[in-house]
């Protein structure tokens, strides 16, 4: 009887694989069919009025609702699609939809929900074997949820870290005797989340000033990113322990700091005693061209936080990676979370990271982003309204003056042009929120292939006002793929799957 239930499991079990969907039972495929169908007839209006009525408006998206996305598009109502230049805040760097993604987490949730950390996990043990691969036998991981759980938790484990290594003994307590409240360095225009934490260590007034008095302040020093002279004022006290950059800062503007910065910054901390930690969870894997930004800028820090794509765009999974002298000195009970390093998110994480090598996304990020943000460049360097086109890798921004970058966006996606015989309605962007909203994001998935960049040079022509807008106007990629390019995509493909096998 045992054999038989077993037998029906697995079967069960399959049938949730091949359906696509691993939350669905194949007992549960009747009232799935059934609930899909009553959804997609539910206007547009209703939706609307169902949205103001039940959920709190903490964001301000454009009035569309997008019904679908895969790959390197946004599909909304009757089949209209955009290019996707925002990729979720690079949650997506992997496109929207990825097939080894959306297949590592069928597979997990179809074999187990959460375990908790109380009970052994392959997953996790396989997951640890990865970062070990990547990173070397020096640094572990601590797996957790959100990108703000990550930043805010290696800021955690850094202040453990100084409590606790024996190289910061005598410094710990000289701030003893003294009555000093250890510190971290900051720099002004971050973005390291929404907690309390995170709202204390920002400089913007619309982040802090509704939630004041914010307590931790007292904890933290804020200097100008990019200004090293900053960092050197403010270690002359001596009652810092670690400082916390965001090698590439993402919503601060998209801004690039100089390019001995965080080498200097890397310097004075091992001068000071005092432990680094940089926050990529935007600009870490592969967005930046490096497997993680601060290797651009050749340092190491001793703690970063990684998420977003690490997630693939699944569901929440992030990281602080670390030294291994510094994880080792963290015991059981003292920092973790129910839900991070589950199965199902452990497995998401292995397969981001080995689609990210087996893609060659990194490589992809650095040329095409040179590639792209020249072109950008050639758009804009003649209009008057805009400042600056800066970026690294594929994390790129516009900086214009004086001007609604919201309406500017709207432009973006309403910029029509033609690729692959297809109408795509305009390319999805939004604006960097710190400071003045002057910085317009441009973020498209790692996996958008050079055509696709160089045909939507023409929609960013025309919605930032070009007075020849046509010059980038790619009519060669406006035509159907002929048979020799599909023979070409299709090797590509071959290619991709055979280094799968040979590395893996």
């Amino acid at each position: 009887m045992e054999n038989i239930d077993g037998a029906i499991y697995r079967l069960k079990d399959l049938g949730r694989l091949a359906l696509g969907r691993g939350e669905i039972a194949v007992e549960e495929m009747a009232s799935f069919i059934s609930w899909l169908v009553r959804d997609s007839q539910i206007s547009a209006d209703e939706l609307e009025k169902m949205e103001s009525g039940g959920v709190v408006k903490n964001y301000n998206p454009p009035n569309i609702f997008i019904e679908r996305a895969e790959g390197d598009f946004i599909y909304g109502k009757n089949g209209r699609q955009w290019a996707d230049f925002q990729s979720a805040y690079s949650a997506n760097n992997l496109g929207n939809r990825n097939a080894r993604i959306t297949g590592a987490a069928n597979w997990a949730q179809a074999m187990s929900s959460v375990l908790s950390r109380a009970r052994k996990s392959p997953q996790l043990a396989l997951l640890g074997g990865e970062i070990t691969r990547l990173f070397g036998p020096n640094y572990k991981m601590l797996p957790m949820n959100s990108g703000c759980e990550a930043s805010e938790g290696a800021c955690i484990l850094a202040k453990l870290a100084f409590n606790r290594h024996p190289r910061f003994e005598e410094r710990r307590n000289k701030m003893r005797e003294k009555g000093v409240t250890p510190k971290v360095i900051f720099a002004k225009r971050n973005f390291h989340g929404r907690s309390f934490w995170a709202k204390a260590t920002s400089s913007s007034p619309e982040y802090k000033d509704p939630f004041a008095p914010l307590t931790m302040e007292q904890e933290m020093r804020m200097v100008e990113f990019g200004n090293i002279d900053d960092i050197k004022e403010a270690l002359k006290d001596d009652d810092v322990y670690a400082i916390m950059l965001e090698p590439i800062q993402g919503e601060g503007g998209v801004n690039v700091p100089p390019e001995n910065y965080l080498k200097q910054v890397r310097q004075l901390c091992d001068e000071h005693n005092v432990l680094l930690v940089l926050d990529e969870v935007q600009c870490g894997l592969g967005r930046a061209g490096a497997l993680l930004a601060q290797h651009n800028f050749g340092v190491e820090a001793d703690f970063t936080a990684l998420g977003k794509s690490l997630s693939g765009g699944i569901l929440p999974a992030s990281m602080v990676l670390m030294k291994k002298e510094y994880g080792d000195l963290i015991r059981p009970g003292e920092h973790g979370s129910t839900f991070g390093g589950s199965p199902i998110a452990c497995a998401i994480m292995r397969a981001s990271l080995k689609e990210m090598e087996d893609r060659r996304l990194r490589d992809a990020s650095r040329e095409n982003g040179g590639f792209f943000i020249e072109q950008l460049r050639e758009v804009c360097k003649d209009l008057p309204y805009v400042k600056e086109v800066r970026g690294m890798g594929l994390m790129i921004g516009i900086e214009v003056t004086a001007l609604d970058t919201e309406n500017i966006c709207q432009k973006f996606r309403e910029s029509s042009f033609v690729y692959r015989g297809k109408k795509i309605e305009g390319v999805w962007t939004n604006s960097t929120h710190s400071g003045k909203n002057t910085v317009i994001r441009v973020t498209p998935p790692l996996t958008m292939d050079r055509g696709l960049l160089r045909a939507s040079v023409y929609a960013f022509a025309k919605a930032l006002g070009h007075k020849n807008p046509e010059k980038f106007r790619a009519y060669d990629l406006e035509k159907p793929e002929t048979i020799s390019e599909r023979i070409s995509s299709v090797t590509k493909g071959v290619q991709y799957y055979a280094r799968r096998i040979l590395n893996h």
